[in-house]
């Protein structure tokens, strides 16, 4: 299954160790399913051994590889610096670096990239869930709601303090409330704190005070 050969990929990565690399390289050069693709472009950046470099390059710019695998592998390359006193270690050009910025910059990009770890979280990818945080506030409301939704099925009290922590930095009322309604399907959390906290203007728009009342 695709699912599960990205989020291995994406654990390999995650591991830092180097003698996988070539494992995920082949996973992101070879495999037919975008899903495995797109989790081999995270776990090289996870890895982040420069000799990744040209792979991810090669991924990136394919213009049919699907937007979730060059986006996946935008950020990865993203991360990379140069300056090794090394002359034969992998660098990006500054044009490929500009290349790679403006693909980060870009919502559409952004967008795919979430859709693509959401996918992967779906199918208990434990690498995508640190990076279920960032997306609670992504732009895309398709993400937002889509990240709020996924959270609060997750049985993890671990989820709990920075799903609150994420409230108090939600702008927008409608992912505020879909958060606490999320908060509130946890059993057994104590949200009395955090409903006093949220109900008490004007710290925050009339509609999330609303949700916290309710």
């Amino acid at each position: 299954d695709g699912g599960v050969r990205g989020a291995a990929a994406r654990a390999l990565g995650a591991s830092r160790d180097g003698g996988s690399k070539a494992a995920i390289e082949a996973i992101l050069a070879e495999d037919k399913d975008p899903r495995a693709r797109a989790g081999a472009a995270a776990g090289l950046g996870t890895l982040f051994d420069h000799g990744s470099i040209p792979v991810l390059w090669k991924a990136f710019s394919d213009k049919s590889q699907p937007a979730a695998v060059r986006a996946e592998a935008a950020f990865s390359l993203s991360g990379f610096r140069c300056g090794s006193d090394d002359p034969d270690t992998p660098c990006l050009s500054g044009a490929q670096t500009a290349a790679v910025r403006a693909a980060r910059r870009d919502p559409s990009m952004a967008e795919f990239r979430g859709i693509a770890i959401l996918a992967a979280a779906e199918l208990q990818d434990p690498g995508t869930r640190p990076l279920l945080k960032d997306l609670l506030m992504s732009d895309s409301k398709r993400v937002r709601d889509a990240t709020a939704k996924l959270l609060w099925q997750f049985d993890d009290k671990t989820v709990d303090k920075f799903l609150g922590d994420r409230l108090k930095a939600v702008s927008d009322p409608a992912t505020a409330q879909k958060v606490m309604l999320g908060l509130e399907a946890w059993q057994g959390q104590d949200l009395a704190p955090l409903v006093v906290e949220f109900a008490s203007p004007p710290q925050v728009p009339l509609p999330i005070r609303i949700a916290a009342i309710h």
